[in-house]
């Protein structure tokens, strides 16, 4: 079970912050774009400019908006925890540090070796 919730949340984390998922379902899916919309529109916008390498969902959160809850979702390391926390009451409570520390040390060596392959 360790290793089912180990690779689940390094799974996550990948598509969370080397994706951009709301900018390829966001229109697509209603409860998205209703909470999204000005966040799509802008990627709209910029499909007819340059775009800036940085300007991600979690980019644009950064930039447009401030607070306690955007800081906890562009951080690696606190989503790493609170996806432990989470998936724990499958497994141990006891294993959160576990899970969080091994689930961000594979989300880390996977984003190294997907960017030594692209270049």
């Amino acid at each position: 079970m360790t290793v089912f919730i180990v690779t689940t949340i390094a799974f996550l984390l990948l598509i969370w912050f080397e994706s951009d998922v709301f900018a390829a379902y966001g229109s697509r899916i209603p409860f998205i774009k209703c909470f999204f919309s000005k966040y799509i529109n802008k990627l709209e916008y910029q499909k007819k400019e340059p775009v800036p390498h940085f300007l991600n969902f979690l980019g644009y959160l950064k930039t447009e908006k401030k607070g306690f809850w955007v800081e906890l979702v562009t951080c690696p390391i606190c989503l790493s925890f609170w996806f432990a926390v989470l998936f724990s009451f499958l497994g141990k409570i006891q294993f959160i540090p576990v899970y969080a520390i091994l689930g961000l040390f594979l989300y880390l060596l996977v984003t190294i070796l997907l960017r030594n392959i692209e270049n």
